[in-house]
């Protein structure tokens, strides 16, 4: 796989998501004492979702990057699209 230039600026862009976890975890825990649910499989659910993600980036990915596309913008959706599939696979239960 080739190196990755935007490396460096997409760290600098998750840091602030990581530091919201917390909140998140909260908001999570409001959900389920507002509305009874059952949020025991929420982690399933963010994997998943996650993976679908990065799969709709590596299908455009691959258009591009074998000329069935020449929209510049979709150069960035290789490591994209890898940087999802590694958040999934650190997620998975």
């Amino acid at each position: 796989m080739r190196p990755d230039p935007n490396k460096k600026r997409r760290e600098k862009t998750c840091a602030p998501v990581r530091r919201r976890k917390k909140r998140q975890n909260e908001a999570v825990q409001h959900y389920v004492a507002r509305s009874g649910r059952d949020m025991s499989h929420l982690t399933y659910y963010f994997v998943f979702g996650t993976f679908k993600i990065a799969v709709v980036l590596q299908q455009i990915y691959h258009r591009y990057h074998h000329g069935q596309t020449k929209d510049a913008r979709f150069e960035p959706f290789g490591a994209v699209a890898e940087a999802l599939f590694q958040l999934a696979a650190a997620r998975r239960p």
